[in-house]
């Protein structure tokens, strides 16, 4: 399942030619300023897309750490339920706001 997470934050919308709603939006937040409003849509966009692609997840919370901000980076925290087992993960996805300069 948090493989399925992972692929779900990583792609794009429209990126998959026959899935085009598939993806979670995020890419959508590149270079741009981080501020509430902006942090309240990253948790709106990444519940709902897990709500509408992950079907065997509950969303409990979404949260954004913007303690790595300076370096560009942001944690995004997803505690989640798997109700058919009825166990709680949580899951740190690391969120760059500038392309990768290595």
């Amino acid at each position: 399942v948090q493989q399925s997470l992972e692929i779900l934050f990583g792609t794009r919308l429209e990126e998959r030619i026959l899935q085009e709603d598939f993806g979670s939006g995020l890419h959508e937040f590149l270079f741009g300023e981080v501020n509430v409003g902006i942090l309240n849509r990253m948790r709106n966009t990444i519940a709902e897309a897990v709500l509408y692609h992950e079907p065997r997840v509950e969303v409990n919370s979404v949260g954004v750490d913007v303690d790595g901000q300076i370096e560009g980076l942001l944690h995004i925290t997803l505690d989640y339920t798997i109700p058919a087992s009825n166990t709680r993960f949580n899951m740190v996805y690391p969120f760059y706001l500038q392309e990768a300069s290595i």
